[in-house]
C-alpha cells in the first residue's frame, strides 16, 4: 500500500494527516470498485464533520452530500471514545536515565507539547510498540496534532487523554466511513508519574506519552493496519 501524508484543511486548523490506498481488494475495499482508503484523526476533527452522533459509533450517521464531499476531499474520517488502562508502574524509583531520552514531540491544538520517550516495558514507546503494536510514530502525532482538548482524568490532574480513530473512506457515494480502530493515547503532563516511580531532573519537562492502545480488542494490542 502507498501512504501519503496530507496536509490538514485550514477549516481544520490541525495537524497532518496519515492516509493509505489500498488496493482494490485491502482493507475496506469493494471488489472492481474505486479503492477505499484509511486515515487517522482525532476525535475532534471527526465530529467536526460527522457530529457527535457518527463520533459515538452509531450506524447510518446522516449528513448532507456537502459535508460528505468536504470530508472526502480533506480524507478526513474518524472515531472517537476509548477506555482508559492503568499503565504499569514499576516499585522502586528510577533515576532518569535511557528511558528518559526524547524518541518525538507533538503539538496539541491547544498549545502542549507531549513528548514520546524511549521508555521500558511500563511506559513510553518500548511498552506501547512492543504490548499495544503501535510503532508508527505518526499515529501518536496525527491525533494528538489534531486535538484541541484532551480529555481529563476526574482525580489526576496531570493526566491526558487523546482519542483517535483509523477509518476509512472512499467516494461520496460509498456512504458513512468504517471505523477500523479505536485508539487511546494516555499522558503525563507532568515531571514526574503518580507515585513517583518515574523522575525527570527537570522540572518543566513532562513525562509525557504513558501508554497508547486500541481498544475493544485482545488485549488492547492494535492491528497491523494502523501503522501503515
Amino acid at each position: 500500500m502507498r501512504v501519503a501524508t496530507l496536509q490538514a484543511s485550514a477549516c481544520l486548523a490541525a495537524g497532518s494527516v496519515l492516509a493509505v490506498a489500498s488496493s482494490a481488494q485491502g482493507v475496506g475495499a469493494d471488489p472492481g470498485g474505486e479503492p477505499h482508503r484509511t486515515v487517522i484523526l482525532s476525535n475532534e476533527e471527526f465530529e467536526h464533520w460527522y457530529g457527535p452522533a457518527a463520533s459515538k459509533g452509531e450506524d447510518g450517521a446522516i449528513m448532507s452530500q456537502e459535508q460528505f464531499d468536504r470530508a472526502a476531499d480533506r480524507q478526513r474520517v474518524a472515531y472517537s471514545n476509548a477506555l482508559a488502562t492503568e499503565p504499569t508502574g514499576q516499585a522502586q524509583a528510577l533515576r532518569a536515565s535511557d528511558w528518559s531520552t526524547v524518541k518525538f514531540k507533538a503539538k496539541d491544538l491547544n498549545g502542549k507539547t507531549i513528548p514520546t520517550r524511549v521508555g521500558n516495558s511500563a511506559l513510553g514507546w518500548r511498552h506501547f510498540s512492543k504490548t499495544h503494536n503501535i510503532t508508527n510514530a505518526n499515529v501518536i502525532k496525527l491525533i494528538t496534532e489534531g486535538s484541541h482538548t484532551p480529555k481529563a482524568d476526574p482525580g489526576r490532574p496531570h493526566r491526558l487523554v487523546y482519542d483517535g480513530v483509523l477509518s476509512t473512506t472512499s467516494g461520496p457515494l460509498d456512504g458513512p466511513p468504517k471505523v477500523l480502530a479505536r485508539i487511546r493515547i494516555i499522558a503525563q503532563y507532568h515531571w514526574q508519574t503518580e507515585k513517583a516511580d518515574y523522575v525527570l531532573k527537570n522540572k518543566h519537562d513532562k513525562i509525557g506519552v504513558i501508554t497508547a492502545y486500541c481498544r475493544n480488542v485482545a488485549k488492547n494490542r492494535c492491528p497491523d493496519k494502523v501503522n501503515k
